[in-house]
């Protein structure tokens, strides 16, 4: 995590003299859900809240590039059901933290409102499934270390202050099963987010 954002920094002040440039914390919570596909007795239950904190960079103005580097905690519920259909009354949820890497490219609309998208790459630090009763460590082996996805959204500025909407999709898989006990359930498991942050200028 050091490293990256070294790099970024790196970048940020070589090319500082070249576009107008921008650079800041930013901090914001989200709402984040599991889906998960072809498995018959695992569904996907309801959303978890989560939060983020990192650092982002801006390069340009009406027409800009914007790298940041995020911690995310983040996450969902699944609900598992016995063979009848009957869903459990533990409900499993899954929880993970993880470096976010976007890198958006956007346009800003007069002197405030701005739209902007790109591509995302998330590293899996560390993970943690739970239920009302125990940890469920089996689950906790089956992520994916990386996961690339994507943001998109809308902006505003106002003064040093940024105020960012997106959401957040992954393109490959978070997990490829999910195991509970002595079953294993093969599943195309991906976390989807609503992220809302605000971020302050510094320069």
């Amino acid at each position: 995590m050091k490293k990256i954002v070294i790099i970024i920094i790196g970048i940020c002040i070589s090319t500082a003299g070249y576009a107008q440039f921008t650079i800041g914390p930013k901090i914001g919570i989200s709402s984040s859900n599991i889906t998960v596909d072809e498995a018959e007795l695992v569904k996907s239950g309801d959303a978890k809240v989560g939060f983020h904190i990192g650092l982002f960079t801006r390069f340009g103005e009406d027409f800009y590039i914007q790298p940041e580097v995020t911690f995310t905690s983040a996450g969902g519920k699944i609900d598992i059901s016995d063979d009848s259909g009957q869903t459990y009354d533990q409900i499993t949820e899954l929880k993970y933290n993880k470096l976010d890497v976007p890198v958006l490219v956007g346009v800003r609309f007069g002197d405030f409102f701005r739209v902007n998208a790109g591509p995302l790459l998330s590293l899996i630090l560390s993970q943690d499934a739970r239920n009302v009763d125990s940890t469920v460590d089996e689950i906790q082996n089956n992520y994916n270390n990386a996961v690339v996805g994507y943001q998109a959204g809308i902006g505003v500025d106002v003064g040093n202050l940024i105020f960012d909407l997106r959401y957040e999709g992954n393109l490959s898989k978070l997990g490829d099963s999910i195991d509970i006990g002595n079953e294993s359930f093969s599943t195309n498991m991906r976390n989807n987010q609503i992220l809302l942050s605000v971020g302050f200028k510094l320069m």
